[in-house]
């Protein structure tokens, strides 16, 4: 060990920055959540230079980082803003290029252990791998990514976004041949899956060992401090009126594959006369949805808000009576901040989402590839009207979510990913965590 506690830690995250979402947060959250204990070194690409390096004076843990920057020849940089596919093979040469780098590093500082942070799909090899045959000990995520919408559902999508499912089919299917890819897999000592469906496809490379847990992070208290604050003097403002509205509250960026529609059609299926829709962020399917919340004869009570910082967005969600985050894809949301603000959870039980909610915390909605949305619309309108008769059934949910959410904290993830290093360089035999970190059935699956 390094210090006489922690294994040394090479992070390969491609996408790596301080205030930002999305795969660049991933990357910058697990950085930041483990050099509260240990020196962690990372390589990324030179794109985030100017945001690590702007960041981390402000930092008290700045000289527990070791940051170094890898970028392509020229000659490939217009690919990583460009199409998806091209992004692909950006990406795939980047890790070539992250794999020399990170061997001629390794050389000096003897990594124990070498982690896959980002981008988090399972279906391109890591340049974490090339560190195997060197004697570092790699792990291989968590990783997700490759979901489809479910067939039955993309039904009625325009033409762009059909096209944009092939393409996602295509290139996963493409890369997935990659006889390099499988050698990543199996060389890893852990693959943590955060989907039942990278579970799967992963088990099918024979994996030396396969964990499913759920991926979802949390916000940190920068931005959940004010939104517990905005949430309580929302509810003291409400408090004792006879006449409030029932406020149904998404985040996020409106896409085809969002779900947003079923929650609007969902909303005029179930006859509550003081029922709202509020959506905080913006995008292409917004006239769509516009046009639908029109036809249903509820445009009086739905209000997309546009986009705005993260921060604002998770006081917007304070706001909330309820949390519907129905998204056919995988995608969090705002997912474990409106568990943390004590907020029930409206899902459906595929992905991300459906790792994360239970039935302490929210309601789950099946769905499989012979589910029909009509089915969705009915049971998400059945439960809307139940919460909305049952104030304190709510109460009980938005109290379990606040129980359960510590694991998707900085904090509890930070437990989590020691205790796998742990686990990867044999000073534990097996997991030993308390049930809120990681769920005793989902640590069952390992292989």
């Amino acid at each position: 060990m390094s210090n006489g506690t922690s294994p040394k830690l090479l992070v390969i995250s491609y996408a790596c920055a301080p205030g930002k979402g999305s795969e660049w947060g991933t990357g910058w959250n697990f950085v930041r959540e483990l050099a509260r204990t240990q020196d962690v070194y990372l390589i990324t690409h030179e794109d985030n230079r100017t945001d690590i390096e702007s960041y981390l004076p402000t930092l008290i843990d700045r000289d527990r980082i070791h940051v170094r920057y890898v970028k392509l020849p020229p000659i490939f940089a217009w690919m990583r803003q460009s199409a998806y596919a091209l992004l692909n093979i950006h990406y795939y040469f980047w890790q070539k290029a992250a794999a020399r780098e990170a061997i001629q590093w390794h050389a000096d500082e003897r990594f124990e252990i070498v982690q896959h942070v980002s981008y988090t799909r399972w279906w391109m090899p890591s340049a974490g791998a090339a560190l195997v045959p060197h004697g570092a000990k790699f792990i291989f995520g968590t990783v997700v990514g490759g979901d489809l919408m479910p067939p039955k559902f993309r039904r009625g999508v325009n033409l762009r976004a059909l096209w944009g499912e092939w393409l996602r089919w295509l290139a996963r299917e493409t890369w997935r041949r990659d006889p390099a890819l499988k050698r990543c897999i199996r060389a890893a000592s852990i693959v943590l899956c955060g989907t039942q469906s990278t579970y799967d496809a992963v088990m099918s490379f024979k994996p030396q060992r396969a964990i499913l847990i759920s991926s979802g992070n949390m916000s940190d208290e920068s931005i959940l401090a004010p939104a517990r604050a905005a949430r309580t003097q929302h509810l003291e403002s409400v408090a004792g009126s006879s006449s409030r509205t029932f406020r149904v509250v998404g985040v996020g960026g409106i896409s085809y594959y969002r779900g947003i529609d079923l929650v609007l059609r969902a909303i005029a299926r179930t006859g509550i006369p003081n029922i709202e829709y509020v959506h905080a962020c913006d995008g292409p399917d917004r006239p769509r949805l516009e046009k639908l919340a029109r036809d249903l004869g509820i445009s009086d009570r739905v209000r997309f808000l546009g986009d705005a910082p993260h921060a604002q967005n998770v006081r917007t969600l304070a706001t909330a009576d309820v949390y519907a985050h129905c998204v056919l894809r995988d995608s969090m949301g705002t997912t474990p901040e409106a568990m943390a603000l004590g907020i029930p959870v409206l899902t459906l039980d595929i992905n991300t989402p459906g790792l994360m909610v239970d039935e302490t915390s929210g309601h789950k909605v099946p769905v499989t590839d012979d589910t029909e949305p009509e089915q969705v619309v009915d049971e998400l309108a059945r439960t809307l009207r139940l919460w909305h008769a049952d104030p304190d059934l709510r109460s009980r949910l938005g109290a379990g979510g606040q129980s359960r959410c510590h694991q998707f904290s900085h904090q509890g993830r930070g437990e989590q990913w020691r205790a796998f290093h742990r686990l990867a360089i044999g000073t534990e035999s097996s997991l030993a965590l308390p049930d809120a970190i990681v769920n005793p059935q989902d640590v069952a699956r390992s292989a």
